[in-house]
């Protein structure tokens, strides 16, 4: 992920921050690189929760499978997005995760089941979901075999290419000859 204004670090950490003097085995990677990094180093030490948040830069596509499978939990706050891929990689990792309640988390997240959608810029809702699946009190459960197979179906690169070529092809067809 960019660090960049619209990804949603300052909520995230003003989530967590409160939390991991409750819960001291919290801590929380941040994964990705960009002009809001020295900004954001500057307020992970002003609020004193240096020693549990980490940085890891930029990541290439192939080691996220395995920062994933570090994790109890994928949190993505950000404010402007399409399809997060790092919320379908998440929930196909059987993790919990919790998004703010756009549309693209809407097409891969079952709220209270796969996941937890909460309003756009809570820091109360997302501390909610983050300390619900710390405390194992909230409803969301990693995703069976099953589901996990359903979304794989629906997101991975071979079903999405052909559903494109046939809504392509379906395009042509229906426009007929000489008439585009």
């Amino acid at each position: 992920a960019r660090l960049a204004p619209n990804k949603g670090h300052q909520f995230l950490l003003e989530a967590v921050g409160p939390l991991m003097e409750r819960h001291r085995n919290l801590w929380c990677l941040l994964v990705g690189d960009g002009l809001l990094r020295s900004a954001i180093e500057t307020t992970i030490k002003q609020m004193g929760i240096d020693q549990r948040v980490r940085l890891a830069g930029l990541v290439s596509p192939a080691r996220v499978p395995e920062m994933l499978w570090a994790m109890d939990m994928l949190v993505h706050a950000s404010e402007h997005e399409g399809l997060p891929l790092v919320l379908v990689q998440g929930l196909l990792g059987g993790l919990p995760v919790a998004a703010f309640d756009l549309d693209g988390a809407r097409e891969v997240i079952v709220p209270d089941k796969t996941g937890y959608l909460v309003k756009a810029g809570s820091v109360d809702q997302l501390a909610g979901a983050i300390e619900a699946t710390i405390t194992g009190t909230g409803p969301v459960k990693p995703l069976s075999n099953q589901a996990r197979a359903r979304l794989a179906a629906r997101f991975s690169w071979v079903p999405m290419v052909d559903r494109l070529e046939k809504l392509y092809s379906s395009l042509l067809h229906r426009s007929g000859p000489g008439t585009h």
